[in-house]
């Protein structure tokens, strides 16, 4: 993209509205993190079994005996050479930020609906060693509304 070649008052009048911008970004961000955490609760009583390189384990095991439980929907679907470009940009840094949440109670925990075996290729392809497991064979994924129903897939 090439920006005009401008005077210094055009470019600070310019900047101070884009840092406006920015602010209020900020503010909506906050905002809605605020909204996320007051989120209401409700208990999950599915026994979702997850497949990982260690065999079945199940939901209340991926919490790994702390209070919290961070899961990242990771798109990655079955058959899939690659990971979401994003997913994948996100992923190179959740393995330095594991140790802090983990001291703060916290474990993590990425999902994806690819089985096991190409998900642990793609692993291993992008050096990665945080809790990655398949949720292939359960309805988790739908049920945490993170991917489409077959009524919104037939419906387009």
């Amino acid at each position: 993209m090439n920006s005009p070649i401008t005077d210094r008052e055009t470019w600070e009048k310019a900047r101070i509205d884009l840092l406006n911008k920015e602010k209020a970004l900020s503010k909506a961000t906050e905002e809605l993190a605020a909204t996320r955490r007051a989120l209401p609760k409700y208990p999950i009583t599915t026994p979702y079994r997850f497949q990982s390189t260690e065999g079945e384990v199940t939901l209340s095991e991926l919490f790994a005996k702390r209070s919290q439980l961070i899961v990242q929907h990771f798109m990655l679907a079955p058959g899939a050479a690659a990971g979401c470009p994003m997913c994948s940009f996100w992923a190179d840094g959740y393995n330095p930020m594991i140790v802090h949440m983990n001291q703060r109670d916290i474990s993590f925990v990425a999902v994806s609906r690819a089985p096991i075996h190409e998900i642990e290729a793609y692993r291993t392809r992008m050096g990665w060693s945080f809790t990655w497991v398949s949720s292939a064979e359960t309805s988790f994924n739908r049920d945490f509304v993170v991917y489409p129903s077959e009524e919104a897939i037939a419906a387009g």
